[in-house]
This record gives C-alpha cells, sequence and structure tokens, in this order.
C-alpha cells in the first residue's frame, strides 16, 4: 500500500473519529440543556404493552423504570388492575430530539465550511484566457447609396402621371399633403391625397416648380 494512500486512510479514521465525539458531546449537551426533565414514574415489563404502578401485581417477573408522560406517549396501554398511576419521579432523556438537532447543526456547519471553501478558491484561481483566433471579416455587398432629397416645400408645383398638375399644401409627420386640380375629381376634398415623404417624391410624382 502506498504512503499516500496510509496517510489518506489515517486522516479519514481520524475525521471520522472526531465527528462521532462531537456528536456524542453534542447531544449530551443538549439534551442535559434542553430536554432532560422529571416526570413521576411508572413500570413496563419486557414482554408486556401496559405500564403500571409500583406496587403492581404484574410487575413480579420484570419492573423497567420509565416516565410517566414517557409512558403515555408510547405505545403502552394503562394498566386495567393498578390504573398505571405514577408513584416517586424519575429522571426523562430525550437524547433522540437531541441528537436530530445535533446532526442539524452539523449539517449546517459542514455546507458553511464547504461553501466558505468554495468561495475562497473561486476568487484565487488564476483566470485562464483563452485565445480566440481573429476572423476573416465577411465581405458585405455594398449598400446603396442614399437618394438624395429632392427640395420641395408648401406651396411647390408636382405632376402626377394621372392626375396632373398639383399643389402641396402640408408636410408633416412623414407624409405629404397635394391637392390636384383633376377635372377628374368633383369636389375640392377629393383632389387631395397624402403620399409618404421623401419616399414618393420622384417615385409617384415629379417636382416641377420648387
Amino acid at each position: 500500500m502506498e504512503q499516500k494512500t496510509k496517510k489518506l486512510i489515517v486522516k479519514t479514521v481520524i475525521i471520522a473519529a472526531l465527528i462521532i465525539a462531537v456528536t456524542i458531546i453534542c447531544t449530551n449537551v443538549i439534551n442535559a440543556m434542553a430536554f432532560r426533565h422529571t416526570e413521576g414514574k411508572v413500570y413496563r415489563t419486557k414482554t408486556g404493552d401496559c405500564y403500571h404502578s409500583a406496587d403492581c401485581g404484574y410487575l413480579w417477573n420484570s419492573a423497567i423504570p420509565m416516565g410517566y408522560e414517557q409512558a403515555k406517549a408510547s405505545s403502552l396501554r394503562m394498566c386495567s388492575r393498578c390504573g398505571g398511576e405514577p408513584k416517586g419521579t424519575i429522571v426523562v432523556d430525550e437524547y433522540g430530539k437531541a441528537f436530530a438537532i445535533t446532526l442539524l447543526v452539523e449539517m449546517g456547519v459542514a455546507f458553511l465550511v464547504l461553501f466558505i471553501r468554495y468561495k475562497l478558491y473561486s476568487e484565487t484561481e488564476p483566470q485562464v484566457q483563452t485565445y480566440i483566433p481573429p476572423t476573416k471579416p465577411i465581405d458585405m455587398p455594398p449598400k446603396d447609396p442614399p437618394k438624395p432629397i429632392i427640395p420641395i416645400r408648401k406651396g411647390s408645383i408636382v405632376r402626377h402621371p394621372k392626375w396632373g398638375a398639383g399643389e402641396v399644401t402640408l408636410i408633416e409627420g412623414g407624409y405629404i399633403t397635394i391637392w390636384f386640380c383633376s377635372p377628374e375629381f368633383k369636389t375640392h376634398n377629393e383632389g387631395i391625397k397624402k403620399f409618404q415623404y421623401p419616399d414618393a417624391v420622384g417615385k409617384f410624382f415629379d417636382v416641377i416648380e420648387y
């Protein structure tokens, strides 16, 4: 067996022994501080399912003392002969509850130690920088140059291929309003048309007089 393996086994045994010793000590301390109390004394037998008073005739073979409240909380039932009345007192320990609390405390401490070690390790661990080779730039198709904006203003005269000449009456909010005096419009309002500005200029109508 290698020396390293031997050291690991010895270290594991020592840690396990320390944990067991601390668990036993903490269980006794917690029991003494929080759970140990005095109750009335009753008795049970090795094989029976009842608890009895001290002078019950059923205790001729065996008599195991226990607390009165402890007996009532257990699966034992009251003796029908003596009534299970307590006589005298007895100190009752509840090591089960104390042991459960000890385990919870030890688990909390263990998680806290692991968390602190993880934080310290992650903060001191050197950051590894990954080399990323430069990539060849992608050839993008050239963008179309922006179309020049044709000058136009309120009062400009335009020509539409269908409605003929028209006058710009309003340029606002990305739209241009033009009034066309074509004979096909029976009323003034029918001749008022809206277009997107400046996209419609040169596409749907041309400016003939700025």
